[in-house]
């Protein structure tokens, strides 16, 4: 009866020292992870004049202003200020007028930003439109109606393109807007109004 005890206490004692000689093998695994988006940010500035032009093309004294404004929203504070939109207000508008506004886009974001139209406001009259002379980025807008307008608008978009990531090579662009009603226009340029939205979208390169 006593060698039965100590056999089985024997094998108790075994089979501890077997548990602690496993444990003695460990393998650690840690898998962790740190994920951050990056940012879209394009910074939106602009700068406009105007100035009268007599019939020669020079600078003259403006008897009247012609209530030419610019009008503008922003979002956010210090340098993450940014125009989100800006329109135009040209009332008594004359001839030998000419209204210049450049449009700075600066990508302070950390990805590509590409630049695409929205739902375009088209003129519901083309009369003025047509009667104006247009330059984006000294580059006149030929035709008439709405394919000038669509010039128009695909030059802006195309002298914006892509704005690489704030540091990088193309991480700004500036573009001059002018409209100019001629010396010259005859009496159908009269009391007309002119309106349009062109909501230029920015987003991420796929």
């Amino acid at each position: 009866m006593k060698r039965t005890r100590f056999t089985l206490l024997a094998v108790v004692v075994a089979l501890a020292l077997m548990g602690a000689g496993y444990a003695a093998w460990t393998q650690a695994f840690n898998l962790g992870g740190n994920v951050s988006t990056g940012e879209l940010f394009i910074k939106i500035t602009e700068d406009h004049e105007y100035v009268v032009l007599d019939e020669n093309g020079e600078p003259a004294d403006a008897a009247d202003d012609p209530g030419f404004d610019v009008e503008t929203e922003t979002d956010g504070e210090g340098d993450r200020e940014t125009i989100t939109e800006l329109t135009f207000n040209l009332s008594n508008m004359y001839p030998g007028t000419r209204i210049s506004s450049t449009i700075s886009f600066e990508n302070l974001g950390s990805i590509k930003a590409v630049a695409s139209v929205g739902e375009v406001d088209y003129p519901a009259d083309y009369t003025l439109w047509d009667a104006l002379d247009i330059t984006v980025g000294g580059s006149t807008i030929e035709d008439s109606g709405q394919v000038k307008f669509d010039n128009f608008k695909d030059a802006i978009i195309g002298y914006v393109e892509e704005l690489d990531p704030e540091s990088s090579a193309v991480s700004a662009v500036s573009v001059e807007i002018v409209f100019e009603l001629p010396y010259g226009s005859d009496d159908t340029t009269e009391n007309l109004s002119l309106t349009w939205t062109i909501p230029i979208v920015f987003g991420q390169q796929n």
